[in-house]
């Protein structure tokens, strides 16, 4: 019986020990934490216009009226959104394809050049590529594609 008692109290002394250190262990994530979140509040402390070059806000304004917040809001979305482009994807498999070597400004200099040469020996198929494909074709325009297109 003395075993017992002596086994069941080395199992709660060993449980105690694992809960005491695993909760060290989380205070110290915590700490890293908080340490974490200091540095990054002094960095923009320090630095605020590189924070709102990446679209950080050092702090929110306060508005008088709904129109003023609407106005700062347009503002941010302007200022945050990138600029987009129309993308043109073509089915023609003698378009020219982008090919990555690893240097984008040569990189885009070839495909940009490739893609010109292109155009210009292949308007009529770049013209339909280009045209909103809401817009139905005429009769002679369908035509006139197919020509081109079997040429």
């Amino acid at each position: 019986m003395k075993k017992i008692i002596l086994s069941i109290m080395v199992i709660g002394v060993s449980l105690s020990f694992a809960n005491a250190q695993e909760t060290n262990n989380g205070s110290n994530e915590m700490n890293n934490q908080e340490q974490k979140e200091k540095q990054k509040k002094e960095l923009i402390q320090n630095n605020p216009e590189a924070y709102q070059a990446k679209g950080g806000v050092v702090s929110e304004p306060e508005f008088n009226t709904k129109a003023e917040k609407d106005t700062y809001d347009q503002q941010m979305r302007t200022n945050n959104d990138p600029v987009r482009e129309r993308v043109i994807m073509p089915n023609d498999p003698t378009f020219p394809k982008y090919v990555n070597t690893g240097n984008k400004s040569v990189d885009a200099a070839n495909y940009s050049a490739a893609k010109d040469e292109w155009i210009n020996n292949n308007q009529s198929k770049y013209d339909q590529m280009v045209k909103p494909a809401d817009t139905p074709l005429s009769k002679e325009a369908r035509l006139k594609l197919d020509e081109n297109l079997n040429k």
